[in-house]
């Protein structure tokens, strides 16, 4: 499936996080992505970087707190494993170095949030919901 770009540009995902049983609503909107300088590569599937600028960054928030993310690349991957590709064909990569933390949000061929993952810079996961099982929220500490 190749990515389309005017699809995926401005797109919101939210999801809840439960933090010591206190919900935290997530909301996530993708920037305007047309026009933006990007290369793509990959041997499993197509692999996107987008150069992110000042005009057209990512919007994250945290129960309607504005984050501010530094991020200054967007990539949209292709999962390793086939079997995941099947239902999820790309992930997003939002990073919020304030946390110390890296989302993975995979989403499905209707460019919908079907799954997040949630690393620390050891890779460990500290969260991991799929919205087809659960639209309420998962588990895991929030850092």
């Amino acid at each position: 499936m190749e990515l389309n770009i005017e699809e995926i540009s401005n797109k919101n995902y939210s999801f809840q996080w439960n933090h010591l049983m206190k919900p935290i609503k997530v909301d996530i909107t993708i920037p305007n992505l047309s026009g933006l300088k990007h290369s793509v590569w990959g041997d499993w599937g197509a692999m996107y970087s987008f150069e992110l600028d000042n005009n057209q960054s990512i919007a994250l928030s945290y129960d309607e707190t504005p984050a501010n993310i530094t991020q200054k690349k967007l990539q949209i991957n292709s999962p390793m494993l086939a079997s995941v590709r099947d239902n999820y064909p790309y992930y997003i990569v939002v990073e919020d170095e304030a946390k110390n933390i890296k989302m993975n949000l995979f989403i499905d061929q209707n460019y919908d949030l079907g799954r997040v993952e949630v690393t620390n810079p050891d890779n460990q996961m500290v969260f991991v919901e799929s919205m087809r099982e659960a639209n309420t929220g998962g588990s895991g500490a929030f850092i």
